[in-house]
C-alpha cells in the first residue's frame, strides 16, 4: 500500500460525515428517557445503565441512550465547528489581503493581537466572555459566543496570511506579472490561490480540530453556547442546555468518571475521533501539496 495516509484520512472523514449527516435520518429527533427497568426477578433498576445490546454505549443519568445522542448531536457539532472556522478564515483572509504590505494601523493591530492573544489561553477568555451579564441573559447568546470565538483568533490568522502574501508578492515572477499588465483576477487564479491555497486548506483542517477541542472543554465545564434558566417548586435557579452538541454531553460528567465511566467516554471518544480525522486530513493535504511541488 503506497498511500495509507490518504486512504485512512478518506475513510475517517467519510465515516464522520456519514455518522453526522446520514445516520440521523434513521433515528428520531426525540431522545427517549428511561425512568426505570423491571427485571425478571422483579427488581426495579434505575439509570444510568451500562453498555448492553439495547444500549450500545449505555445511557446517561436520566436514561437517555448515549449512542442516540451522539447521532443526533453530531450534525449540530460539525455545523457549529465549520461555521466558526469558515467565518474566521473569511475575515482573516480579507484582512490579510488588505494589510499585505505590512503597513498601517490595521496591520499594527493585527500584529499586537497575534502577539498578545497567542500567549493567552483562549478557553479562559471565552469563559469570561460567556459569563458576562449581557451575554448570560441575552436571547442572542449563541450568536454572541460564536462571534467572539470567531474574532478572538482572527488577529493570529490574518497576521499569518498577511506575512505569507507579502513574501510571495516580492517574488520576481509576481512582479513580472504585474509589469506586463495582467489583471487582478488572473493573478488571483494563477498565483495567489496556488501559493497561499495549500496553506489555507491545511490551516483550515487544523483550526477545525482546535475548535472541536474548545467545544469539548466548554462542555466539560458546563458552559453552554445556548441555555435557559428554570426552577422547580421554588427551588434554586438552574441552567439547562438548549443546543445539544458532543461537548454539551460532557456537562456534569465529572462525578461519573470513576463509576459510570461510559457516560463521559462516549462524547470524549466522538470528539477525539473528529479531531483525529481533521489532523489526518491536514497531514494528508500537506503530503499531497508537498508531492506536487517536488
Amino acid at each position: 500500500m503506497k498511500q495509507p495516509l490518504y486512504l485512512i484520512s478518506t475513510f475517517c472523514s467519510s465515516l464522520l460525515l456519514l455518522f453526522c449527516f446520514l445516520l440521523p435520518f434513521f433515528y428520531s429527533n426525540e431522545i427517549q428517557e428511561i425512568i426505570f427497568i423491571n427485571t425478571e426477578e422483579g427488581e426495579r433498576l434505575f439509570p444510568p445503565y451500562g453498555p448492553s445490546p439495547q444500549h450500545w454505549l449505555g445511557t446517561d443519568i436520566i436514561g437517555r441512550d448515549l449512542f442516540h445522542q451522539l447521532v443526533i448531536y453530531g450534525k449540530n457539532t460539525l455545523i457549529v465547528v465549520f461555521t466558526i472556522v469558515v467565518l474566521r478564515f473569511s475575515i482573516a483572509l480579507c484582512i490579510g489581503f488588505v494589510v499585505k504590505n505590512k503597513k498601517g494601523v490595521l496591520y499594527w493591530l493585527m500584529e499586537k493581537a497575534h502577539h498578545y492573544l497567542s500567549a493567552l489561553p483562549i478557553l479562559f477568555l471565552v469563559i469570561l466572555f460567556m459569563n458576562l451579564a449581557i451575554v448570560e441573559v441575552s436571547p442572542w447568546r449563541m450568536i454572541f459566543i460564536i462571534a467572539f470565538i470567531v474574532l478572538i483568533e482572527v488577529g493570529r490568522l490574518s497576521y499569518i496570511f498577511s506575512n505569507e502574501i507579502h513574501s510571495y508578492y516580492q517574488q520576481p515572477y509576481y512582479e513580472a506579472s504585474k509589469m506586463i499588465g495582467s489583471t487582478f483576477w488572473l493573478r488571483l487564479r494563477k498565483y495567489d490561490i496556488r501559493n497561499i491555497g495549500p496553506s489555507i486548506v491545511i490551516l483550515f483542517m487544523l483550526e477545525l480540530s482546535k475548535v472541536m477541542l474548545l467545544l469539548g472543554q466548554l462542555g466539560f465545564l458546563s458552559m453552554f453556547i445556548s441555555q435557559e434558566y428554570f426552577t422547580m417548586e421554588a427551588g434554586p435557579v438552574e441552567v439547562q442546555n438548549r443546543f445539544g452538541t458532543w461537548g454539551s454531553m460532557l456537562a456534569d460528567t465529572r462525578d461519573h468518571i470513576r463509576d459510570e465511566f461510559w457516560i463521559p467516554l462516549a462524547p470524549i471518544g466522538a470528539i477525539t475521533f473528529a479531531m483525529f480525522t481533521f489532523q489526518l486530513c491536514a497531514e494528508s493535504l500537506k503530503k499531497y501539496f508537498s508531492n506536487l511541488k517536488s
